[in-house]
């Protein structure tokens, strides 16, 4: 049986919250570090940019991420292609960050205009500094840059 302390910040989490803080501090540690592990349909509160659909009755999101141990390597989805559900993604956004006291991001018409209008894609987004890291065998991103960050 696994067992983990794991302390709470004392703000309200959400279901999300409670999730990425489950990953992050139960399951990414227990990938193996010579093992490629992917986790694949993410809620669809996590869809970011990714369609949704349905699995096993469940709606997830088409996302995935890759690790290599629990260093995360790359992320990727299939891109959404709905300017009206992503409008609503992202207005449902602000009305979070709203409620938490932070200011509402401006909505991009010209983004929103043109997502109806790309064709079926994915994209995945390779970290560089991420393979980096696994090639030097490093445990921060601070010791991948070839000049400190005071100097920079």
């Amino acid at each position: 049986m696994l067992e983990k302390q794991v302390d709470l910040p004392k703000d309200d989490l959400d279901r999300d919250d409670l999730l990425n803080l489950l990953v992050s501090t139960v399951i990414e540690p227990q990938f193996d570090p010579d093992v490629l592990t992917c986790l694949y349909h993410y809620p669809k509160t996590q869809a970011a940019l990714a369609c949704l659909k349905r699995e096993d009755g469940n709606i997830v999101a088409e996302r995935f991420e890759i690790y290599s141990g629990s260093l995360e390597l790359a992320n990727g989805y299939h891109e959404a292609q709905s300017s009206e559900e992503l409008r609503g993604r992202f207005e449902k956004s602000n009305q979070e960050r709203k409620k938490l006291g932070k200011e509402s991001y401006p909505l991009d018409e010209n983004f929103l205009k043109s997502n109806s209008q790309l064709p079926a894609c994915s994209g995945v987004a390779v970290g560089f500094d991420r393979l980096l890291m696994l090639h030097l065998r490093v445990a921060s991103i601070d010791d991948t840059h070839p000049i400190p960050w005071e100097l920079a």
